[in-house]
């Protein structure tokens, strides 16, 4: 799967609990929070590249930019699960499924992205991605 993908929604299942009602609640990430917010414009330039990274690219850099990778792929992971729903249309609606389904076909990241991410998805997320991050 994309490294921002899985390092995302990792990032995302370690910042959730179940409630009393035993429904599953998706948390914010608070450092996370606060480098997204600290320059959500600048991140969002950012993100056609981390979107395409693979784990190597993922993984490199100094720990601040690890951890900053980190902290970007949960806010797409967390724009996803939490954000997207509320998009008109639902755009994003099958997008983590889609991209799974991508996988198995393709068997390969980088196709199965290139398949899902189309420029006018790519330049959709990224301008729903930042109203979201831009109003939270």
């Amino acid at each position: 799967s994309p490294a921002w993908f899985n390092e995302g929604h990792a990032v995302m299942f370690e910042h959730t609990h179940i409630n009393l009602d035993g429904n599953v609640v998706f948390d914010p990430a608070p450092d996370a929070v606060a480098a997204i917010k600290a320059n959500p414009s600048e991140i969002a330039e950012y993100l056609p590249k981390l979107l395409m990274m693979d784990y190597s690219e993922f993984y490199s850099g100094s720990n601040d930019e690890r951890i900053l990778k980190y902290h970007i792929a949960w806010s797409i992971a967390y724009f996803l699960q939490i954000g997207a729903p509320e998009v008109r249309f639902q755009p994003f609606k099958n997008f983590r499924s889609d991209i799974m389904e991508a996988l198995v076909r393709t068997r390969r990241r980088d196709e199965a992205m290139k398949a899902v991410l189309t420029d006018e998805m790519q330049r959709d997320l990224i301008a729903e991605w930042l109203s979201f991050w831009k109003k939270y």
